[in-house]
């Protein structure tokens, strides 16, 4: 395997939501995709046989809590209070271009799950969000 597709350490990260870049304030994000699983077995089979269905997908992470405009709060709480459908992209490179070896996942969804005022006694501030389907979730590679 070509060194230049191994990827490394996770440290310059792109997550933008609704046209914000965001990553600045980004501890951790990730995209998970599964597909629902239907039965598919019947009568004198004798493993219970199961096929993928629906493909689904979410988008979770933590953010550094910040009040500022245009930030964090202004940003999420907006979209979830007002449950809007928006854009959100990400990558794992955010200094190089969109390619072949730094793909970028794209697609509509919506804030579902947003804890913006969470920690313990001298810990930093931070705020974890789960974004879910509108859309077909895409991998543009160049």
């Amino acid at each position: 395997m070509s060194s230049s597709t191994i990827h490394g350490p996770f440290f310059d990260g792109r997550i933008e939501i609704h046209g914000v870049n965001l990553s600045n304030d980004t501890n951790q994000f990730q995209v998970n995709e599964s597909a629902v699983v239907l039965p598919n077995h019947a009568h004198g089979d004798t493993v219970e046989l199961q096929r993928p269905g629906l493909l689904q997908w979410t988008i979770s992470g933590q953010f550094y809590t910040d009040f500022g405009s245009g930030k964090t709060h202004a940003t999420l709480n907006t979209l979830y209070r007002n449950r809007t459908p928006f854009t959100v992209r990400m990558r794992a490179d955010a200094t190089n271009a969109v390619s072949a070896t730094n793909p970028q996942w794209s697609g509509s969804g919506y804030l579902t799950e947003l804890s913006e005022l969470q920690g313990t006694h001298g810990d930093n501030l931070m705020t974890n969000f789960t974004i879910v389907a509108n859309s077909a979730l895409t991998v543009e590679e160049s």
